[in-house]
């Protein structure tokens, strides 16, 4: 009898990977738990916050917010979105190759996760890093530059709106938005 070539322990899971949709639940349910784990509890680290401080932000119970900082915990998106809001960031949840998934994870650091906050992020705001507003009257700049007034009590309900359902940002350059960004706003 021949002796079969030793096959790697890489090679062996992409084997079962390629050939069993159940494994690749499994596996991807891992990893997403794993990562999103390390995440909430980092920022929460980050921003020097207990887990009771966290869980009044988010509307949660603190045991809510121990269990998704286990990695194998289950939740569902809407939880993520309420966690990620309190936080005052954004959420991606996109679809990629093994590779990328696996990537990504090898170069995440807990220690250096530092995504900047929504006061913070001098790209979306279009201006330099601020503190929050604390005034009862906010400048909102939407779609085509057109700017508005709002009161505090329409920008949290607009605020609540767009974590439910977020809008892709529109970036315009020399006052016009590129096809992408026209499609994504139904032009």
């Amino acid at each position: 009898m021949g002796r079969q070539p030793h096959m790697s322990e890489k090679s062996q899971l992409i084997d079962k990977l390629c050939a069993n949709r159940d494994t690749r639940e499994a596996y991807v349910r891992s990893k997403v738990s794993t990562s999103v784990a390390s995440q909430i509890r980092a920022v929460r680290r980050r921003q020097d916050l207990k887990q009771a401080d966290v869980a009044e932000l988010s509307d949660m119970k603190q045991s809510r917010i121990s269990a998704m900082e286990r990695p194998g915990t289950r939740w569902n998106i809407e939880t993520l979105v309420r966690l990620v809001a309190a936080f005052k960031f954004g959420l991606v949840v996109k679809i990629v190759p093994f590779s990328e998934m696996l990537d990504w994870e090898n170069e995440f650091n807990q220690d250096t996760f530092d995504p900047a906050t929504i006061e913070e992020d001098a790209e979306f705001i279009g201006t330099e890093p601020r503190a929050a507003d604390s005034s009862n009257s906010f400048a909102i700049t939407g779609y085509m530059g057109q700017t508005s007034n709002v009161s505090a009590s329409i920008l949290n309900n607009y605020v609540s709106e767009v974590a439910i359902a977020p809008a892709p940002p529109i970036k315009a350059t020399n006052g016009e938005a590129t096809q992408n960004q026209s499609a994504a706003v139904g032009g």
